[in-house]
């Protein structure tokens, strides 16, 4: 007898929180649909995305997802985050120490909003054998991100882990905002 419950066998696109290949189906209907996924980042990784400084995300899980991403920016991000992250934005490049905004305009014009969208063209294994980006961890998985675009309009929305789907109808409403 065949039991459904366990899925031997992991999903390529795991990363997604596809549980089945039911949900697998459901999900790539919606992407034909006109729906889209979206990324939550921290809004300081979300401006240096979409500012083109920051080309590689890290995460220590891969996905098989290609193409078109939402950059989303997290609401949570404190004082002491954001210090950090300038001290290491310093050691990348120095420019994009004085390019930053300050924490309170990020907050304020960033967090817990879709900001702009990205090309999502591969992952890179978490051991390179040669470095690709600055940006890339070691023992991270790297999504490698071309063509950012922010958005002039950044409507408030509320993220979720991982990829997390957008209803087409949001899509075409942040198509016609651009």
């Amino acid at each position: 007898m065949r039991r459904f419950s366990k899925i031997n066998k992991a999903s390529p696109d795991e990363g997604l929180g596809f549980n089945s290949n039911f949900e697998l189906y459901r999900a790539r209907s919606a992407l034909r649909a006109g729906a889209g996924y979206a990324l939550t980042v921290k809004p300081i990784w979300a401006w240096a995305v979409l500012s083109g400084a920051k080309d590689v995300l890290n995460y220590s899980w891969p996905t098989e997802l290609r193409g078109e991403i939402f950059i989303h920016a997290a609401r949570s991000f404190t004082e002491k985050e954001y210090g950090e992250v300038l001290k290491f934005l310093f050691s990348v490049d120095e420019k994009l120490l004085d390019a930053a905004p300050e924490y309170k305009a990020l907050m304020r014009d960033w967090a817990g909003r879709i900001c702009g969208r990205a090309e999502l063209v591969d992952v890179l294994p978490p051991l390179p054998t040669k470095p690709t980006s600055p940006w890339h961890d070691e023992g991270s998985f790297g999504f490698k991100l071309e063509a950012p675009r922010e958005f002039k309009v950044k409507p408030l929305y509320k993220g979720a882990l991982k990829f997390f789907k957008l209803e087409p109808e949001i899509v075409r409403l942040l198509e016609a905002a651009k």
